[in-house]
């Protein structure tokens, strides 16, 4: 009664999994229930053993359990990751559908066709990644931010104050993500021309995933740290109460085939990720749009080493990943907060109801979050996390900084390309806890999900995408 899958060169069979993941399959005409679109592929309840294909090296790990089928990519990444949830059926839909049907919800919430295209492609891609907290599970909370009049659809960010490489934007409490990406686009502009160049963006709302713009500059050639400051929603260390954001950080590096083809003509010109050209004066800058093939979202296979693309929040879990591992009744892998009797725990749910996440580094990370949020905002003349609202349908005004680096300014690409392949190398040659599970540096595991994704098509939980189906009528 499932889809049928298309015979691989080469397979894995798990045994007697619960879960059963039917790539690339057509779906019958009596299953059309349970998926809406007949290219949609299925991951629900089935009997008897599955047959997955094999993943490319390095081996990917499975781990079953009677209501969780996972691929663990990464050892960055904690061990069970919210990528799919278990109590409902997941569909695999293919990018260029997922994207279309995200532009249309964006349409109906009043943005303008080129910057729904541009928005929809950086949900989309995000989703793609693995990154499923940040991509359309955030979509129903923007919709109903652009309905009670805290996201303005319509605005774009503008230039208030320029010195050299650095320059100072006002969102005007726009869409976060596409204010994010003009910015970062400028100041990977600007670091061609001057080596470095800095944008610090006020005003704005919700990036989505900050990783996103630590990629677009890696890809572009260039080094890249940006952070944003959030609602309170971190306790400073000894303290009971929020009064800090857990503010995400990005820090990236490129590496290999992103470095050479910074030195290209369009890069020059200042290209951005999305391979479109760029535009604008005092109002911002945007890029075009293109597809996603010719931003090097190919199937693969990838170069040996790509980008380095660190992205964390200054708590251990941020609270995205507290949902997802409390929506499946799961405990955290190692605590992430504290309970009402201020006793670490290892409870999700009790950690969203005391908003006493723990800080990275325990009393570091809460320094680090304080520190990143005022220098946000002295910079880009937004406003501080203090002055910012608990209400998570009100989270705009907020502080952003995006930084730009050419390496190649200062010396040869060999050199560069020496210094992290050696740096990679080393990584790699740890000797694993799991040798199944072997080190891999900030990113890699991106890579690996984002070919497995185009290959099979992209997870999504089913009731999430009927959410999103229902803003596109």
């Amino acid at each position: 009664m499932f889809a049928k899958p298309h015979p691989p060169t080469e397979t894995s069979t798990l045994g007697a999994l619960p879960f059963a993941l039917f790539a690339k399959g057509e779906v019958s005409r009596s299953d059309r229930s349970l998926s809406p679109h007949p290219k949609f592929v299925i991951l629900s309840k089935a009997e008897g053993p599955a047959t997955l294909p094999t993943p490319r090296k390095p081996p990917a790990t499975f781990n079953h359990h009677p209501l969780l089928f996972t691929i663990h990519y990464s050892l960055f990444t904690p061990p069970n990751p919210p990528s799919i949830r278990s109590n409902t059926n997941m569909l695999r839909i293919p990018l260029a559908d997922l994207t279309t049907t995200i532009q249309k919800a964006l349409l109906n919430l009043g943005l303008p066709d080129d910057r729904a295209a541009l928005s929809a492609r950086l949900i989309a891609e995000t989703d793609l990644d693995g990154v499923h907290t940040h991509g359309i599970a955030r979509l129903p909370r923007f919709a109903e931010m652009v309905r009670n009049n805290a996201i303005d659809p319509l605005a774009t960010p503008t230039t208030t104050t320029t010195f050299g490489a650095l320059e100072r934007w006002d969102g005007h409490r726009g869409p976060g993500n596409l204010a994010a990406h003009a910015a970062m686009s400028r100041a990977i502009s600007l670091a061609k021309t001057h080596g470095l160049g800095a944008v610090a963006l006020g005003n704005t709302s919700h990036w989505q995933r900050g990783g996103t713009y630590g990629w677009q500059a890696a890809e572009a050639g260039c080094a890249a740290l940006c952070w944003t400051n959030t609602l309170p929603n971190l306790p400073p260390w000894g303290a009971t109460t929020p009064a800090l954001g857990n503010n995400p950080l990005i820090l990236a590096i490129p590496t290999g085939n992103a470095l050479r083809e910074s030195l290209t003509e369009g890069a020059l010109a200042g290209e951005s990720l999305s391979g479109g050209s760029l535009t604008g004066g005092s109002s911002g800058l945007q890029a075009t749009e293109t597809a996603p093939q010719q931003r090097g979202f190919s199937p693969g296979p990838y170069p040996a080493s790509g980008p380095i693309v660190l992205d964390i929040a200054m708590s251990q879990f941020s609270y995205g990943t507290l949902s997802s591992y409390a929506a499946r009744g799961q405990q955290l892998p190692v605590p992430g907060g504290y309970d009402e009797s201020g006793n670490l725990t290892t409870d999700p749910a009790t950690i969203e109801r005391t908003q006493r996440a723990l800080p990275i580094g325990f009393w570091k990370g809460s320094g680090l979050s304080f520190a990143l949020d005022v220098l946000a905002a002295m910079l880009s003349g937004g406003q501080s996390t203090h002055q910012l609202t608990p209400d998570p349908l009100q989270e705009v005004g907020l502080s952003q900084i995006f930084l730009a680096i050419s390496p190649t300014s200062l010396t040869t690409i060999e050199e560069l390309t020496t210094i992290a392949t050696a740096a990679i190398d080393s990584l790699h040659s740890a000797t694993p806890i799991d040798p199944a599970s072997p080190p891999r540096y900030p990113g890699e595991g991106t890579l690996q999900t984002r070919t497995e994704n185009l290959r099979l098509g992209i997870p999504v939980d089913e009731s999430q995408w009927q959410k999103v189906l229902s803003l596109t009528t």
